[in-house]
């Protein structure tokens, strides 16, 4: 199954513009119905950007930008991979030009009022992307909305912008690579008073408390020391831990500390008996 890399900051950008670009046109009717004005006064956005551009040549114009990453917090694992709860710290501007400064002024108050509406709606937000498994929001504390003095342009017409600010929460992955597996390893021990090795490959290991259980069909004897490599995660891998229980398919050993995440793979343990 394939897993998504971490997103980053353009995809944040990208996802709300692409949720705009489809929401608007239909909020934007809805409103209009509700305050009784036409398409000359609160018109569709020409223009959807993710980027901010060196000059602005239509209007209206929606442009979001991610201004920071302000949150990164580790929350579960998805096959293995870390999950993580990316925070960004987000800004939607909208730009209007007409003639008029009473008029620009309105037209830039409602279309903002109306992209908000769009934000807050995290039904929608949400729809914008099928895998069932992805979470993206909005905090709604974190909204907060500034209006530009206008901008006289030339003959009568009048450019009037905003921008609202506002917390992106997106859930992301770090998608590990595998670093290959291990089917097989030659040991050889230069060790005096060591004999009698056997191995076996590991395919479960649980840690409750002190104690570990590897699964693993083995001829292990309780008392021998055991070295084991090539578990995911690697805290698992233990060199000369004494086998403190056994049976035909598990070895337990006992006494090991730390918190340890779920196991993910692999596994081989080397059991041999230190003779006097």
């Amino acid at each position: 199954m394939t897993i998504d890399p971490m997103h980053g900051p353009h995809f944040a950008k990208s996802y709300v513009t692409a949720y705009l670009t489809a929401d608007l046109p239909t909020r934007l009717l809805s409103y209009r119905n509700a305050w009784s004005v036409d398409d000359i006064t609160l018109p569709n956005p020409v223009k959807y950007l993710s980027y901010e551009p060196i000059a602005l040549d239509e209007w209206p114009t929606i442009i979001t930008t991610a201004t920071s990453m302000t949150g990164l917090e580790r929350i579960s694992h998805d096959r293995g991979n870390p999950l993580y709860r990316v925070r960004y710290s987000m800004r939607t501007y909208v730009w209007v030009r007409t003639e008029q400064s009473p008029e620009a002024t309105i037209m830039r108050d409602r279309m903002t009022t109306v992209v908000r509406s769009a934000l807050l709606d995290y039904p929608c937000l949400k729809a914008t992307d099928p895998r069932q498994t992805f979470r993206v929001s909005i905090d709604e504390s974190s909204i907060r909305e500034e209006y530009s003095d206008l901008t006289l342009l030339k003959g009568d017409r009048v450019l009037a912008g905003s921008y609202i600010s506002y917390d992106l929460d997106i859930d992301e992955i770090v998608m590990r690579e595998p670093i290959g597996s291990l089917n097989q390893i030659d040991l050889t021990v230069i060790q005096k008073g060591i004999t009698e090795t056997r191995s076996t490959n590991i395919t479960n290991a649980v840690k409750t408390g002190t104690t570990i259980v590897y699964t693993a069909a083995n001829n292990f004897v309780t008392g021998q020391k055991v070295t084991i490599v090539g578990v995911s995660p690697t805290a698992y891998n233990l060199v000369q831990a004494t086998i403190s229980a056994r049976t035909n398919s598990s070895f337990t050993v006992s006494g090991i500390t730390g918190a340890f995440d779920a196991y993910v793979n692999g596994g081989l343990a080397y059991a041999y008996s230190i003779l006097p």
